[in-house]
């Protein structure tokens, strides 16, 4: 998904309200949640306006934050329970392996993702991780066949 402007930098709420523009339910509690389970990264940029103490900082998410935030929340949408944020998990991981750092997913990002990820299967049932694995398998194998096709194409 992209956004309506060609902007590369947005703070925190500018994120929220385009999502909010975009028909999704989101909150500022959400958004720190899933930026502590590493669904979201840690802003790009720390801009200092004042000089006097407390003056505090404004943080800029960018570009491909916000796409990948965009993108975590369609995916919920779709799922069919959507307060389980462990299948949201594979998304940063796999932006990450596909594209490096050049995604806006840093490696920090993807261990917390990972780690919230481990947790979320402990607690499921034995035929839950059946389904999941079997729907994991089936998007490697897509992943893989994209891959092939990017490799032919350029040669």
């Amino acid at each position: 998904m992209s956004t309506p402007t060609d902007r590369f930098f947005y703070q925190k709420h500018e994120m929220l309200a385009i999502a909010n523009a975009q028909g999704f339910q989101v909150s500022d509690g959400l958004f720190e949640d899933w930026k502590e389970k590493g669904l979201i990264g840690e802003a790009d940029e720390q801009i200092w306006p004042g000089r006097g103490a407390g003056s505090g900082s404004i943080a800029l998410w960018s570009q491909p934050h916000l796409d990948l935030f965009l993108r975590i929340l369609a995916y919920r949408q779709r799922e069919s329970n959507p307060a389980h944020i462990g299948p949201l998990c594979k998304l940063p991981v796999h932006r990450w392996l596909y594209y490096g750092d050049a995604g806006g997913v840093d490696l920090p990002q993807v261990k917390r993702a990972m780690d919230t990820w481990t947790k979320y299967q402990q607690n499921i049932t034995e035929e839950r991780r059946r389904v999941q694995l079997h729907y994991l398998v089936v998007e490697l194998k897509n992943v893989v066949k994209l891959s092939s096709n990017d490799c032919v194409s350029t040669v």
